[in-house]
């Protein structure tokens, strides 16, 4: 089981990141790894497009 306690840490370059170690130990496959950062970059984008959506909305008002 993979333990991360840092609270914001990206999984990129924080030191002492439990799932890189676990990428590094053949725990965690490449391909779950970028699996995870793909949907975490198309959930960042979702966020800042329903945040730009919302301001419009309150602008037209």
């Amino acid at each position: 089981m993979i333990l991360d306690y840092v609270s914001d840490c990206k999984h990129d370059t924080e030191p002492g990141c439990a799932v890189k170690a676990a990428l590094e130990s053949g725990e965690l496959s490449l391909e779950r790894y970028n699996l995870y950062k793909s949907l975490s970059n198309e959930n960042t984008k979702n966020y800042a497009r329903k945040k730009y959506q919302n301001g419009q909305r309150l602008q037209r008002r």
